[in-house]
């Protein structure tokens, strides 16, 4: 079961860090036509706002897939030193993601 479950596992971190570097590029090219708007004098805070809303998403998808990562790979290896690794991960993933939330909540009312 191991030697089917670890590829999968790694294959997924791959789709989190995957979905991280897309969205990192597709930030900043989007900063990149922001500061060009600054520049020429255009008001744009708007489309920063959406810039930080969608990049958010992006983040709250990644840390979701990475956290079923660590599920599988705990549950492959069956060690209580993975177990407590799993669950501070699990807590702090989720910490993240809850602020990160209410972050893109406020800025989803903002607009």
């Amino acid at each position: 079961m191991k030697e089917f479950l670890e590829p999968i596992s790694e294959v997924i971190d791959l789709l989190g860090i995957a979905i991280l570097v897309v969205a990192a590029l597709k930030f900043f090219y989007q900063y990149l036509i922001f500061e060009l708007r600054r520049f020429k004098g255009l008001e744009c805070m708007q489309l920063m706002r959406n810039m930080r809303v969608e990049m958010g998403g992006y983040i709250l998808l990644a840390l979701e897939v990475l956290i079923i990562s660590d599920v599988i790979h705990s549950a492959i290896t069956h060690t209580l030193e993975d177990f407590y690794e799993l669950g501070m991960l699990v807590l702090i993933r989720t910490m993240i993601g809850y602020f990160l939330g209410k972050e893109i909540k406020e800025l989803k009312e903002e607009a």
